[in-house]
């Protein structure tokens, strides 16, 4: 079932929110890349990324995050590594 925009299994499990929200934001972070290649401004390309991938991860955060599992934790803090190591944000910025 999807409730504004998070999808929720009858087990409530929002392994497949998780598994969409990264693929949705791993192409966006695909476009800052290129964008970046094309010569964006490395201030700009930040405040894209926070107002695009950031909220896209926040969204209705504090009403999932409870339903995730450790898996689906690693998995997103592994999509935060390497947006970090791709250098389209600062290291510091969800710190």
């Amino acid at each position: 079932m999807k409730i504004l925009g998070v999808t929720i299994t009858n087990k409530l499990s929002v392994s497949n929110h998780i598994s969409s929200l990264i693929s949705s934001c791993a192409q966006s972070l695909h476009a800052l890349r290129i964008l970046r290649h094309h010569g964006m401004d490395c201030e700009l390309q930040q405040t894209v990324y926070r107002a695009v991938i950031i909220a896209k991860l926040l969204y209705a955060s504090c009403a999932w995050w409870g339903f995730t599992t450790a898996v689906d934790r690693k998995r997103l803090e592994s999509f935060l590594r390497r947006a970090r190591r791709s250098g389209t944000t600062n290291r510091h910025l969800l710190t």
